[in-house]
């Protein structure tokens, strides 16, 4: 299936291929996500059509963004509700869409933030507060275990709660990130009951 996952055998910068193998796995969980579904439909020397089919939603307390959905507010007396902070969230993912995904998954559960590598991750981490960091192990440059240990180096930043995220999916896998300094470990593609639970148990 080729929206199951596959992890290259060669996983240093210097491969003949780019990629993780990921991409179309991420797209068919977040489509999933939203109620909708792909497919795909090849031609040999011809290419390839995809088609995604989303629902078209309307409620009257709908949060959508979209300009084409409509709301209806119908005022009602309220008590007060005591106001709870949310968790801040800082993800260090070099990949877009692995960025996008985490981001809709987390979105309105935390308070969030985004790097693109690790030197760009760290100089944010000892410079604003976090509960929790959700840590790419394959970013170019500063891989993730080097991130970790910086991290963990640092006063301002050794008590952050660190999540690896990463292709590696063996048996043992966990063991090793947690034996690292890792506070919890998340397999590509994620999981989004996984990641949050995750989440819920570290802030």
């Amino acid at each position: 299936d080729i929206f199951d996952e596959f992890i290259q055998v060669d996983g240093t910068l210097a491969r003949q291929y780019e990629g993780t193998g990921l991409g179309l796995a991420i797209a068919k969980k977040t489509i999933k996500m939203l109620g909708g579904t792909i497919t795909v439909k090849s031609s040999l020397g011809k290419g390839s059509t995809f088609t995604v089919t989303m629902p078209l939603l309307w409620h009257k307390d709908s949060n959508y963004d979209d300009e084409t959905s409509e709301s209806i507010t119908v005022a009602q007396p309220q008590k007060k509700q005591k106001t709870v902070a949310l968790p801040r969230v800082l993800i260090i993912e070099d990949n877009p869409d692995n960025m996008i995904s985490m981001q809709a998954i987390l979105k309105g559960k935390c308070t969030l933030f985004g790097a693109i590598d690790g030197e760009t991750g760290l100089e944010i981490a000892t410079t604003q507060s976090f509960d929790l960091i959700l840590l790419d192990i394959s970013l170019p440059g500063m891989d993730g275990e080097e991130v970790l240990r910086h991290l963990k180096a640092d006063e301002t930043t050794k008590n952050i709660s660190v999540i690896a995220v990463t292709a590696q999916a063996m048996q043992g896998d966990r063991e090793k990130f947690i034996k690292m300094g890792f506070d919890s470990y998340v397999s590509k593609p994620i999981d989004i009951e996984v990641l949050l639970s995750e989440i819920d148990a570290l802030t």
